[in-house]
């Protein structure tokens, strides 16, 4: 009796600390930024921005996965707003 009410006891501590860690990442600023959306067929496209650079990138997803590319202008250079990273130091 004295293990179940122990193992218990765990389980409940284990759930506190994982939802107070959930919470405060809830709370804090994200990183990316998802726009428009875009869908053909099985796959889904969306349009992500980096806030901290204003790097924008491809995101596809389907149903066995998802992946994530740079966004490229016509001359193969990533699309990101030059004075933003001037402004963060890079």
């Amino acid at each position: 009796m004295k293990i179940a009410a122990g193992t218990v006891l765990v389980l409940y501590a284990l759930m506190a600390v994982g939802c107070g860690e959930q919470a405060e990442s809830e709370t804090s600023k994200q990183r990316f930024k998802q726009s428009g959306g875009w869908t053909r067929g099985e796959s889904a496209y969306y349009i992500l921005t980096d806030t901290e650079t204003d790097c924008k990138y491809l995101e596809v997803e389907n149903g066995s996965g998802y992946g994530i590319t740079a966004l490229l202008d016509a001359n193969g250079e990533p699309v990101c707003n030059k004075s933003a990273q001037r402004s963060n130091g890079k």
